[in-house]
């Protein structure tokens, strides 16, 4: 059910507000790097009523249904089968597949990200142990000595 009509400037006027609180937040987060690689495919943003669509727009799934409601507003507020109707039929598959394509990377970027993430984690782990060897090493060392 379509509840409210959306157009192209409500959805970039969504988008622009989404990116705007996304780029606050990591700003104000101590715990991501200013320069440098960062990790910022995802971010967890305060609940408010400014981010909630169609006033903000913060994910690709939200993006999605605001797309494909004003497609679907073409559709039903069109009688017939004239022009509009079937340029917004086409427009819909054309949007369907670039969204796809978007959401399949964002998917595959966080997936790298998370598989980067533990990589490193293992790589602190390893350094820890090699610390502790170490450590114990020296302790055997002092013993003997003494």
């Amino acid at each position: 059910m379509i509840r409210r009509p959306q157009d192209m400037k409500s959805i970039k006027a969504a988008i622009t507000a989404g990116v705007r609180a996304v780029n606050t937040t990591i700003a104000e987060d101590d715990s991501i790097p200013t320069s440098g690689p960062r990790d910022t495919s995802n971010v967890l943003l305060p609940i408010s009523e400014d981010l909630v669509p169609p006033k903000g727009i913060v994910n690709s799934a939200q993006l999605e249904r605001e797309v494909m409601r004003m497609f679907a507003n073409a559709v039903m507020f069109n009688p017939g089968e004239n022009d509009v109707v079937q340029d917004a039929r086409e427009m819909y598959e054309s949007a369907a597949v670039s969204i796809a394509n978007f959401r399949s990377a964002e998917r595959t970027a966080a997936a790298e990200s998370e598989k980067r993430r533990l990589e490193e984690s293992e790589a602190d782990e390893l350094g820890q142990e090699d610390e502790e060897m170490r450590g114990m090493a020296e302790k055997g060392k002092r013993r003997r000595m003494g």
